[in-house]
């Protein structure tokens, strides 16, 4: 019998490609953001002049990276990338979050490699951030206070962000024509003419509070404003004030006038 061996030509090919993996995720502004890039080729034929080109966040500014990029800051170069046994390269890339960011903001970051034999690919990574983000509200007891009488403010200040508050401080100056009496809670005291509280770390999605009784000034005007503003800051660069007006109800002023009864008196009457 005969024996027919037909013969296929299988034409070798490239097969290149990227992945990226981020740390920490979710990050927060300020972190040091590590990206890590894979690229291979996983095909049958090698490739050639292979570039990788690396388009950081706008909201993020490199650091460094291992190994160096040939053209600065995003750049790498590969002469060649074999499809068998040496067909990967790692890059270790490292970036600086940046302070401010608005809470649930998203890093995106976006790998592009290719080789004179093989199409580009192109890969992408985000990042989710999460912040702090501070409030401040003030009130007053009583609403409409007197002069030389006892004012107390109460100070809510609220972290609503996704993430802790860093040495956080709360700083109140003392209004023009009041004295200081006292503050809470305990830890709290005067430097200089302000009152500070050092809440220090606040955690996310969290509500205290702290008050501050001054007495004010005798013998104000009827109507006289008193106008009390307070702040609270973080080393995360997030900040609130509040600002509270309180009108002096003061005793209304009394005349005392004498008369004798007499409107007319004659010539050498007494």
């Amino acid at each position: 019998s005969a024996v027919y061996t037909m013969t296929t030509q299988v034409n070798a090919v490239p097969d290149l490609s990227v992945s990226i993996t981020d740390s920490p995720d979710p990050a927060r502004p300020g972190d040091l953001l590590t990206y890590t890039l894979q690229y291979r080729n996983t095909g049958t034929a090698p490739v050639t002049n292979v570039r990788i080109t690396e388009t950081y966040p706008a909201e993020a500014s490199f650091v460094s990276a291992d190994p160096p990029p040939d053209i600065y800051p995003n750049v790498w170069l590969t002469s060649t990338l074999n499809a068998i046994g040496d067909n990967s390269r790692t890059i270790v890339v490292r970036v600086r979050v940046n302070s401010p960011l608005a809470d649930a903001t998203i890093l995106t970051n976006r790998v592009v490699v290719s080789a004179q034999e093989a199409p580009p690919y192109t890969t992408t990574q985000q990042t989710l951030i999460v912040a702090p983000q501070l409030q401040l509200t003030k009130s007053a007891e009583p609403i409409t206070p007197t002069a030389n009488s006892l004012l107390t403010y109460t100070l809510l200040y609220t972290n609503s962000g996704s993430s802790y508050a860093a040495n956080t401080i709360i700083t109140d100056p003392l209004p023009a024509d009041t004295s200081f009496v006292q503050c809470e809670p305990i830890g709290c005291g005067m430097n200089g003419n302000v009152v500070k509280w050092n809440p220090g770390q606040f955690g996310q999605h969290t509500s205290s509070a702290v008050t501050l009784t001054v007495r004010i000034a005798n013998n104000l005007p009827n109507g006289s404003v008193i106008t009390n503003t307070a702040s609270i800051t973080s080393t995360d660069q997030v900040s609130a004030s509040a600002q509270l007006t309180s009108t002096i109800a003061s005793a209304p002023e009394v005349a005392l006038a004498k008369s004798d009864g007499i409107t007319e008196m004659a010539a050498g009457q007494l």
